[in-house]
């Protein structure tokens, strides 16, 4: 959640013996929505805080070093939904093996995070806009990957639901 839930931890009379924190939305979310008293309420829960859980792990590195989190336990954890994203089930067995990141393109969306080298083996087919000069220039770079990351250009999104059972796992990025 955000620090929406806060105020009721940070007024207890009895600190509970074990707090996790889903922090579903990032700081800068937050602070869009409740101002720098969101972020007051982030640093202010520290103490009370043993593990924090976010969805994506450059976030979280940024959020817990803009709250002063260094030393506590954190975790990620994917925010995928339980429903099925199609009627169609393919067995795991006869699905393409590779990892489909679709939604929109550039560094807001971490799409530049495929280039990494330490994901260098990673097979990912990737889809969405190349709508600015940042898209573009991740799509050109990549190009440059031959058959480890492929674009597959800007599909419907009745393409994406029928293609998603087909890879091992998709990822929908949205800025």
């Amino acid at each position: 959640q955000s620090a929406w839930v806060l105020p009721a931890l940070l007024m207890m009379r009895r600190r509970p013996r074990f707090v996790i924190y889903y922090m579903l939305e990032s700081l800068d979310h937050q602070q869009a929505s409740g101002g720098r008293y969101f972020i007051d309420l982030n640093r202010a829960a520290k103490p009370y805080l043993d593990l924090v859980i976010a969805p994506e792990p450059n976030r979280l590195a940024m959020d817990v070093k803009f709250a002063g989190w260094d030393g506590l336990t954190t975790v990620i954890a994917l925010n995928v939904s339980n429903a099925a994203p199609s009627t169609s089930f393919v067995p795991s067995t006869e699905r393409n093996g590779r990892i489909l990141f679709a939604g929109t393109l550039g560094n807001a969306t971490f799409t530049d995070i495929l280039l990494d080298e330490r994901l260098r083996d990673l097979p990912v087919d990737v889809a969405g806009p190349t709508d600015g000069d940042e898209s573009r220039r991740i799509v050109e770079r990549i190009g440059a990957h031959k058959g480890r990351l492929s674009y597959l250009g800007l599909l419907p999104s009745e393409r994406l639901r029928q293609m998603i059972p087909h890879y091992a796992y998709s990822l929908v990025m949205i800025a």
